[in-house]
């Protein structure tokens, strides 16, 4: 199954990361420049064609893993400009100079922030190993362990009602989509995965298959009494680079992604070269176009 793609307008680039903001009119991306290092800029949302000019959060060194604040006024990103891999915030209009929210020991990397816009969850990166923290935007507030194991945590997406986090894992030995209850502490496995998203209606999991290649997998999920996991129930394949992570719009009924430029252009898909050009799409109808071939009950 494929949705209908449309393509934004953006300059193609080898993009390696990009997220809507809440109300789907920016879009914050990162962009790998293998001379200069990584730039993150912001771009409007326009379907008309043109070419958009983004506004240039930050530019040059390591720059990754935009999150928006849940106003859309600010982003969230991780800089190496103070040596090691801190989480800044700066303004979206780029009117104001950046400021450190998170600087400890180790690499921090943002991943998600609550719908209330009280915590930001991020993930501790040390070699061999990353675990999952959130720390209250309060001034002054210290981060606080939310999962920290021998094992990889990472990917963090938080539920809109902010009970229930789904990350990946790799405690099995093959990384694995998990849901937690954030105040029990108990677990429910989904499947093998990674870069796992909740659904900003709170009704759905999505995630890459860990079972196949550039595949994309979805869940129906309930967590208002006791947690229910649907069987997996579809999924679409979809060639794009491993390490773009999804995103989907408030309605559910886009979601963005990046692809190849030569599969844009329509030629053969072949292997991703790590600078390689990518568009940055909506695909359109995508959940309409799975529930359709699913089987009815009964």
């Amino acid at each position: 199954l494929e949705g209908r793609e449309e393509r934004l307008s953006t300059e193609p680039s080898p993009f390696t990361h990009a997220t809507l903001s809440p109300l789907n009119r920016q879009i914050a991306a990162e962009v790998h420049r293998p001379a200069t290092g990584s730039d993150l800029l912001v771009y409007p949302v326009d379907l008309t064609g043109g070419t958009s000019l983004p506004t240039v959060l930050a530019t040059g060194g390591v720059t990754r893993s935009p999150v928006w604040s849940h106003d859309g006024e600010s982003v969230y990103f991780a800089s190496d400009r103070s040596g090691t891999l801190d989480i800044w915030r700066r303004r979206a209009d780029a009117n104001e100079p950046a400021e450190a929210v998170v600087e400890r020991i180790g690499d921090q990397v943002p991943a998600d922030i609550s719908q209330d816009g009280r915590w930001l969850y991020f993930t501790e990166e040390s070699p061999g190993n990353r675990d999952i923290y959130r720390v209250s935007l309060e001034p002054g507030s210290e981060p606080e362990t939310v999962l920290a194991t021998e094992h990889d945590e990472a990917s963090p997406s938080l539920s809109p009602d902010g009970t229930h986090l789904v990350f990946e894992t790799d405690a099995t030995g093959d990384f694995q989509v998990v849901v937690l209850e954030i105040t029990t502490g108990r677990r429910w496995s989904v499947q093998r995965g990674y870069f796992p998203h909740w659904a900003p209606n709170g009704s759905r999991v999505f995630y890459w298959d860990g079972t196949q290649q550039n595949v994309i997998a979805w869940v129906e999920i309930e967590t208002e009494t006791e947690i229910v996991i649907s069987a997996v129930r579809g999924s679409v394949e979809h060639q794009v680079s491993y390490t773009f992570r999804l995103d989907v719009t408030r309605q559910g009924d886009r979601f963005l992604t990046a692809v190849p430029v030569d599969e844009a252009q329509d030629s053969e898909p072949g292997p991703i070269a790590p600078d390689a050009k990518e568009t940055v799409n909506f695909v359109v109808n995508w959940f309409e176009e799975l529930e359709a071939a699913l089987p009815t009950d009964g």
